[in-house]
Order: C-alpha cells, then sequence, then structure tokens
C-alpha cells in the first residue's frame, strides 16, 4: 500500500514515511528508503591539536567545511575510518584530539541536496 504525504515539514515525514521522495522546484532530486538517504549523510567534528588555516585540503571529501580555532565541522558522505584517514592523510603531524560523527536530519539532508543539483546545474 502507498500512501502520499506532502509536507514542508521533514521532521514529521521522517517519522512517519519509510521512503520518500524530494522535489524542489517541481523536479524530483531524488526517491530512496530514509535510511539510505540518512545513512548516506554524516556531520563530523574534528578537534585539532593546533587551529587550522584552512579547510581547502578537504574539499575532495567534504562539504560545508567550517572552521572556529581548533574545532573543524564539515560534512561527508564517506564513512568515519575513512574520513579520520583522509584527514589524516592531509593534515599531518597536527593530529585529530578529538572525532564526533553526527548523523544529519532529513531537512538538512533536503538543504544539501538542493545546493549540489543546483551546483551541478550551474544555477
Amino acid at each position: 500500500r502507498t500512501v502520499v504525504l506532502s509536507s514542508h515539514n521533514l521532521s514529521d515525514i521522517e517519522t512517519v514515511c519509510d521512503s520518500v521522495c524530494l522535489i524542489d522546484g517541481g523536479e524530483m532530486l531524488l526517491h530512496k528508503s530514509i535510511d539510505d538517504i540518512v545513512k548516506g549523510w554524516r556531520k563530523y567534528q574534528m578537534i585539532f591539536r593546533t587551529p587550522l588555516e584552512s579547510c581547502d585540503a578537504f574539499s575532495d571529501f567534504a562539504t560545508l567545511a567550517q572552521i572556529s580555532g581548533k574545532l573543524v565541522t564539515f560534512v561527508s558522505a564517506l564513512e568515519e575510518n575513512e574520513v579520520q584517514e583522509r584527514v589524516a592523510s592531509v593534515i599531518g603531524d597536527n593530529g585529530i584530539m578529538y572525532s564526533e560523527c553526527v548523523d544529519l536530519t532529513l531537512d538538512e539532508i533536503f538543504t544539501l541536496e538542493v545546493s549540489r543539483v543546483k551546483a551541478e546545474r550551474g544555477a
């Protein structure tokens, strides 16, 4: 059985539905199970021994990277162990003192997907 539920309140959709179709401007961006969507995106927060001056080294595996002193926050679709390996390879001796991986909400993922699709289309 299928029920179509249209809502801008994605927290309700995340609670009630098994799968979701994200639409922006009348165009379908993705159609997947909520579990597949949520596990495909993670937010990482890492604290380094010394402050980083730039997030440029993260650009090949992360988006929306932000620096606040020793704290770096970014979003990636990679698994946590792979992220730590890549960070270690580009950061070198600075070292990760603390690392946390947090699942994103469906609302945060929708915002990322819309941005990604628009960037791909040059909009």
